[in-house]
């Protein structure tokens, strides 16, 4: 993958234990990817979360066809730490797998294979850190601020370089539209980097605060071209 596929990250395999919580919900959801140039539509994600309050535990999600036919699974467990998810994501395909398997208080163990070349590194932690999908707990964890006009900086974990990039998050906009307050985000590296990769365009649910767009990097490669496409990712909750 070139550098600039690890400005995103965003948005894995078999199921991971998670601990057992005193109230749990499950949240099932779909996101149609579309390729943000061309419209066509690429794949589907399938999205299954376990929460305890506004706390995301654990989760799984699929990566379909529009054919329905199966490219990825990413499996998620946030037992150890809210941003930081002990996850596992397989992409058959193109003979990828990417994880974080170990966290402790000094470092985070981020594993990646390529044609059967397995590469670990163990990346020092910092403060504040999310990683993979732990970015979308850590917007959440941080919306009020974001509300308020604040700018907020992470160092962001991203699985396939093994390493961090300092990233800062800003609302851009806030739009009424169909009884719904839309609020978008813009979520850039904050460094030199910026000048060289686009940055994440984030639509949230003012009142839910569920992601409700994505425009951005995939973090799938496309197996014909083995690129990552940018993609308009757009959520829908009322089915998953």
């Amino acid at each position: 993958m070139k550098r600039r596929d690890a400005v995103i990250a965003l948005l894995a395999a078999p199921a991971l234990a998670a601990p057992v919580w005193a109230q749990q919900t499950v949240k099932q959801f779909s996101g149609k990817a579309l390729d943000s140039t061309s419209g066509q539509w690429l794949y589907t994600e399938q999205h299954r979360q376990v929460w305890d309050g506004d706390r995301w535990l654990s989760g799984t999600i699929r990566y379909v066809t529009p054919q329905g036919q199966l490219m990825a699974e990413k499996s998620l467990d946030f037992s150890q730490d809210r941003f930081i998810p002990l996850t596992r994501m397989a992409q058959a395909a193109v003979g990828h797998e990417e994880a974080i398997t170990k966290i402790t208080a000094d470092a985070v163990t981020m594993e990646t294979s390529d044609g059967g070349q397995r590469k670990t590194d163990d990346v020092k932690r910092s403060s504040p850190m999310a990683a993979d999908s732990g970015f979308h707990s850590f917007v959440v964890a941080n919306f009020d601020a974001l509300m308020a006009g604040k700018t907020v900086t992470l160092a962001f974990g991203v699985v396939s370089q093994r390493t961090t990039f300092r990233f800062r998050i800003k609302k851009t906009d806030v739009v009424e539209q169909g009884g719904q307050t839309r609020v978008s985000l813009l979520a850039e590296p904050d460094s030199l980097l910026r000048l060289l990769a686009a940055p994440l365009k984030l639509v949230y649910d003012g009142k839910t605060r569920d992601l409700l767009e994505y425009d951005g990097l995939s973090n799938l490669t496309d197996p014909a071209t083995r690129k990552t496409p940018s993609v308009r990712i757009v959520y829908d909750y009322a089915k998953g």
